[in-house]
């Protein structure tokens, strides 16, 4: 029987004909309630504001995640021959021929695993930790936005949210002890302390049957396809609890009143031409409209930020008026 505990966390895989269900199990005493609202802190970049303005967001592969360490492939050792035949599935012989010694075969299959696996599964950050002057800064660079999701709304496939469990060390993860889907499993939801800050929790999202996502890493040319996934998964509105914008969001724009930490009680901006800010604006004041879109803005003061309730009113081509709820 295969070991599941990793770091005194458990790790559950049951894998049967029509479905894989994963469970993390932290200690008793790290134990805590799934939070209904999930956030994620987005920057003010082209990718951000199209996957907000087109309702998506966007599994990752590991090797794509800004900690090098984060599902780390060197800390997965796929080092038994029934493992390999799970990995490899039908280019198992084919992979032996090309490999006839063990230890090649536990090199190769190693370095394969993320570029194997992940073409089947994504990975969603998102965090509980929505009031933190870290994340704006880290994330945000406070120019950007936050948004909180109901992760429940969400109509992809996905496995979670997991919390993440934080190692001082981290191990390495062998797959003749824990076996192919539960070292994958703990590989996704393990980092280091350094990170525990981020309070992070974790969607392991499911690329529909049939269908294969695009992949990077070890000899990743052979494996994608123009006809791959494309990694962005559509949510529909109700997904969104709340959405709001980082204290120098309007850092660039043109005004009548200058932002002021207690308040803003009304503001006018003005751009000069069409941009990321304006693009998010339209959207906002349109959801607004159409779906009473809680509307925040983000305002720092010596001790914390503050999120000040906005309606934001488009009142010409590139100008709006903010108003404090």
């Amino acid at each position: 029987m295969k070991n599941n505990i990793y770091q005194n966390w458990q790790y559950n895989v049951n894998v049967t004909r029509r479905e894989a269900n994963f469970e993390v199990i932290p200690p008793l005493n790290l134990v805590e309630k799934t939070p209904k609202i999930l956030y994620k802190f987005y920057s003010l970049s082209d990718n951000a504001v199209d996957a907000l303005t087109n309702l998506y967001v966007y599994a990752s592969h590991p090797f794509q995640l800004n900690d090098p360490l984060d599902c780390c492939n060197d800390i997965i050792q796929i080092d038994d021959q029934e493992s390999m035949r799970v990995l490899w599935g039908n280019l198992y012989f084919k992979f032996c021929k090309q490999y006839p010694n063990m230890d090649s075969r536990i090199k190769a299959s190693s370095e394969a695993f993320s570029t194997i696996i992940f073409r089947k599964w994504g990975i969603l950050s998102l965090t509980s930790e929505w009031n933190s002057e870290t994340m704006w800064s880290l994330y945000a660079q406070n120019t950007g936005f936050r948004v909180g999701f109901n992760v429940s709304q969400f109509p992809f496939s996905y496995k979670g949210p997991f919390p993440i469990n934080y190692c001082d060390h981290l191990q390495p993860i062998k797959s003749s002890i824990y076996g192919v889907q539960t070292a994958a499993l703990i590989q996704t939801n393990v980092k280091h302390s350094c990170w525990s800050h981020e309070h992070e929790w974790r969607l392991l999202v499911i690329c529909p049957d049939g269908v294969d996502m695009q992949t990077y890493g070890y000899d990743a040319q052979s494996y994608n396809r123009p006809d791959d996934h494309s990694r962005k998964y559509h949510y529909p509105f109700k997904a969104i609890s709340s959405i709001t914008l980082g204290c120098d969001f309007f850092k660039e724009a043109q005004s009548e009143h200058r932002l002021h930490v207690i308040g803003i009680n009304e503001l006018n901006v003005m751009y000069n031409e069409e941009c990321l800010q304006t693009k998010l604006l339209d959207f906002l004041h349109e959801a607004q409209q159409k779906y009473s879109l809680k509307v925040l803005l983000a305002t720092a003061n010596i001790n914390s930020f503050n999120d000040i309730p906005l309606s934001i009113i488009k009142v010409g081509e590139y100008s709006y008026r903010l108003l404090e709820l």
